[in-house]
């Protein structure tokens, strides 16, 4: 499977800071299998990086985390959990928090909690 190595050499690219390197591999991976819903959760992943304004790309991330959620069902509580990172980024604080809302419903991990809040906490002091 070959879409499976470009996502685990995007994921090497990512470790060493290349994000745009990791976005060629994810799209070379999505051009093999364009329903690879984790190629699509890692695309969302490196354009929805608040900590790296040069790539982030709060449409590409959003697309991208909505096809692999809905590729998925909804069920895989990462990608819903992927899908609320990339509306984050995209400042649908309302929508972020329903998303995580989902996702702790499917996998409550302590760290989706702490991220509702943060999501929680953005979406009050929007409303200011």
């Amino acid at each position: 499977n070959h879409s499976t190595f470009y996502c685990s050499r995007g994921l090497v690219q990512m470790n060493l800071n290349s994000a745009k390197d990791a976005i060629r591999d994810y799209t070379v991976a999505l051009t093999i299998n364009r329903n690879d819903a984790y190629a699509h959760f890692l695309l969302a992943s490196a354009y929805s990086n608040p900590d790296d304004p040069l790539h982030t790309n709060s449409i590409e991330a959003v697309e991208h985390a909505e096809i692999a959620a809905r590729l998925t069902q909804y069920r895989n509580a990462q990608y819903v959990m992927g899908l609320a990172r990339a509306l984050r980024v995209a400042h649908s604080y309302d929508k972020a928090v329903a998303a995580a809302k989902k996702a702790i419903e499917l996998d409550p991990r302590d760290d989706y909690k702490k991220e509702l809040s943060q999501f929680e906490r953005l979406m009050a002091e929007r409303s200011r």
